[in-house]
């Protein structure tokens, strides 16, 4: 097998993998769509909510995918001290060549998000809950994963694994 061959095949194994880990995800322990769009939502609506949150949260922390791309244009603004709501993420979306998702255009999109809030009054602590969800997921990853190599190789993998986990704050710090 020739090495595009290898890697073809690694790829296709991996995103195997994912779909099956997906499997094991579930909403409200692993996840929260709802709590995802009313954070981001109130980060749209209230000039200083992200500034409250943006320490707390990491892209990665958000499961949905267009929720990521939207926190990271969030986050893009706010470190370039720019103003923050939906029509300058668009913007900033735009710049980027994305304008739409599954179909939806990003305003729409947008609006969506910001439908869910209720309050802003609990951010952090709603970020925190995120954070714990994340854990949660890294956790269930590590379970569900193949490390490959040597018996070394697959303890150090772990390891940092593990370690990458340990090194999210829950809601009790």
């Amino acid at each position: 097998m020739n090495n595009h061959a290898s890697r073809l095949l690694t790829r296709q194994q991996s995103m195997q993998n994912t779909e099956n880990l997906m499997q094991h995800f579930k909403n409200g322990v692993h996840y929260d769509l709802q709590l995802e769009s009313a954070i981001l939502g109130a980060c749209i609506l209230e000039p200083k909510a992200f500034s409250s949150v943006q320490s707390l949260l990491e892209e990665d922390f958000l499961y949905n995918e267009f929720n990521k791309i939207v926190f990271t244009a969030i986050s893009d603004l706010y470190k370039n001290g720019e103003k923050i709501d939906m029509i300058t993420i668009t913007h900033n979306l735009r710049k980027k060549k994305i304008t739409e998702h599954n179909g939806e255009n990003v305003p729409y999109i947008l609006s969506q998000l910001m439908m869910d809030v209720v309050s802003s009054a609990h951010l952090e602590v709603h970020s925190l809950i995120l954070r714990e969800m994340y854990m949660e997921r890294e956790l269930t990853r590590i379970s569900h994963s193949k490390f490959e190599g040597d018996a070394i190789e697959k303890a150090e993998a772990i390891q940092t694994a593990i370690k990458r986990a340990l090194t999210v704050n829950g809601v009790d710090d």
